[in-house]
C-alpha cells in the first residue's frame, strides 16, 4: 500500500493484485524468518534475571 507517496505500478497503491485477489508481490514488504533457539539456564540465572531486574511490581 502507498504510504509514503509511492504508487506501486503493479497494483495501483491497493496492495493486492486484482486478478486473483493475491498479495502484490511487487510493493509487498519483504519479511524474513528466524529460526527460534531456545536455550537452558540454570535456576540461579534464571532467579538472577527475574528478581534483580525491573518488572511490572516495581
Amino acid at each position: 500500500m502507498a504510504t509514503c507517496g509511492y504508487i506501486c505500478p503493479k497494483c495501483d497503491g491497493k496492495g493486492f493484485l486484482e486478478e486473483n485477489l493475491a498479495d502484490c508481490d511487487w510493493c509487498k514488504k519483504p519479511t524474513i524468518e528466524v529460526e527460534k533457539v531456545e536455550v537452558e539456564i540454570t535456576d540461579e540465572e534464571w532467579i538472577k534475571a527475574v528478581h534483580e531486574k525491573n518488572c511490572c511490581a516495581d
